[in-house]
């Protein structure tokens, strides 16, 4: 599954701009990220809203306040981009 979620477009965007390859093999390793690095919730939360869905929807599907679906995307995104971050730090993964 791809992101199409803005934030996330705007992040890689910022990274890579519009080269194909490169956007597609980040995507490649958030999706990584996510299913690796994150909890079962965090993945919960963000998989409904790059699916489209709004804060309220996801908490009423997930039975879970509003906030607390906020504070899952929100700490998943800060994870994602954190390990990024650091991998574009080390080396250039992209460019393999």
């Amino acid at each position: 599954m791809l992101i199409r979620d803005k934030s996330f477009d705007n992040y890689i965007n910022n990274l890579y701009g519009t080269n194909k390859k490169r956007r597609r093999k980040m995507y490649n390793i958030i999706i990584r990220i996510m299913n690796n690095e994150l909890s079962d919730r965090q993945k919960e939360c963000l998989s409904y809203r790059m699916q489209g869905f709004k804060l309220k929807e996801i908490s009423q599907i997930l039975k879970i306040d509003i906030s607390s679906v906020s504070k899952h995307i929100q700490k998943g995104i800060t994870r994602i981009k954190t390990i990024v971050g650091y991998l574009l730090s080390d080396i250039n993964i992209l460019d393999e």
